[in-house]
C-alpha cells in the first residue's frame, strides 16, 4: 500500500483501507492526475476532505507525491488552510498532514462553539 504517513486514523479506517486495497475495484487504473478531479465539498470540513483524498491516493497506480500535493491544494475550498498553503507552499504530503492538523483542530473547536452558542438561550437585556 502507498499510504501517506499518519493517514490512518484508527482501526476502522485501517480495516476499510485494507479491504479497499484487496477489493475488485483495484483493477480500475487510477492515475495521479485523476486526483485533480477531487474537490472539497462546500460543507465538507478539512478532516473529511483529507480522508477522502487520502483514500483516493491509495488507488493511484503511478504515485507521484508532487502531483499529490498539487492536486490536494487544487481541490481545497478558498478558506484559511488554502491561504496558508498559498503563502507557504508544502513540498510533501507529510508536510500537509502535519500542518493540516492545526486547522482541523480549529474547525472542530469552532464547530463546538457554534453548537454551544446555538443551544444557549439569548439573555433578555431588559430588567424585570
Amino acid at each position: 500500500m502507498n499510504l501517506p504517513r499518519n493517514s490512518i486514523t484508527g482501526y476502522e479506517d485501517f480495516h476499510r483501507k485494507f479491504i479497499n486495497q484487496l477489493s475488485g475495484s483495484k483493477h480500475v487504473r487510477v492515475t495521479a492526475t485523476t486526483l485533480f478531479g477531487i474537490h472539497q465539498g462546500h460543507n465538507e470540513n478539512l478532516s473529511e476532505y483529507l480522508a477522502r483524498f487520502s483514500e483516493a491516493t491509495i488507488k493511484v497506480s503511478n504515485p507521484n507525491h508532487e502531483i499529490f500535493v498539487a492536486a490536494f491544494q487544487n481541490g481545497l475550498n478558498a478558506r484559511h488552510f488554502n491561504e496558508s498553503l498559498a503563502q507557504k507552499p508544502a513540498d510533501t504530503m507529510q508536510e500537509i498532514m502535519k500542518r493540516v492538523e492545526c486547522y482541523i483542530k480549529g474547525e472542530e473547536i469552532n464547530a463546538e462553539k457554534r453548537s454551544r452558542d446555538s443551544r444557549e438561550k439569548p439573555q433578555d437585556s431588559r430588567s424585570p
